[in-house]
């Protein structure tokens, strides 16, 4: 990698890769403009929303909730790729893991993604795709017990399709309530 390879945040400062310094602003608002599903949903439905969800979903199932709210900062430096194409660019795996544990770390959180993470990221999936994907996900692999927790919950957390500024600012209450829980 470039030694100076940098992009510009949202508030104008330079995120280098290899010396990564975050800021929640910038992260909630990127994550606010980033669209799942690589944007093929029927409506705009932004990975600040997503992490919400996620962290609602590990309240009520078990895990920390404030992991569930930061799992996906790192796409605020990398974007929202869909899992198909991750899979396929192994370079950018390393770059996420790279910028994804520097964020656990600066969050305090474990070095990789609790099962509890991994499950309820499973079950949010499931659930927007119900709502906002042609296919409803119906031939979609899913981990055991996912689609049917995903059923159970589909109605508790319909996918609001925020604006990003509705979205930033949600991220951002969900981010303080959770921090204030903890003093």
């Amino acid at each position: 990698m470039h030694t100076d390879a940098y992009i510009e945040t949202a508030s104008g400062k330079r995120f280098h890769f290899d010396d990564p310094k975050f800021d929640i602003l910038d992260i909630a608002s990127t994550l606010s403009k980033l669209c799942r599903f690589g944007g093929h949903c029927r409506q705009f439905y932004s990975v600040a929303e997503h992490a919400v969800l996620v962290s609602y979903i590990m309240e009520l199932d078990g895990g920390d909730p404030e992991e569930g709210v930061h799992h996906d900062d790192d796409e605020a430096y990398l974007i929202d790729m869909p899992s198909p194409v991750k899979a396929l660019l192994p370079d950018y795996q390393a770059l996420e893991s790279k910028v994804g544990g520097a964020l656990r770390t600066w969050h305090g959180l474990p070095a990789q993604k609790t099962p509890e993470c991994k499950r309820a990221d499973w079950i949010a999936m499931f659930i927007e795709a119900w709502h906002l994907m042609p296919t409803q996900a119906k031939d979609w692999y899913a981990p055991p017990g996912v689609r049917e927790r995903a059923a159970e919950l589909r109605w508790q957390f319909v996918p609001n399709c925020l604006t990003p500024f509705a979205a930033e600012h949600n991220y951002l209450a969900r981010v303080h309530a959770l921090k204030s829980r903890k003093k």
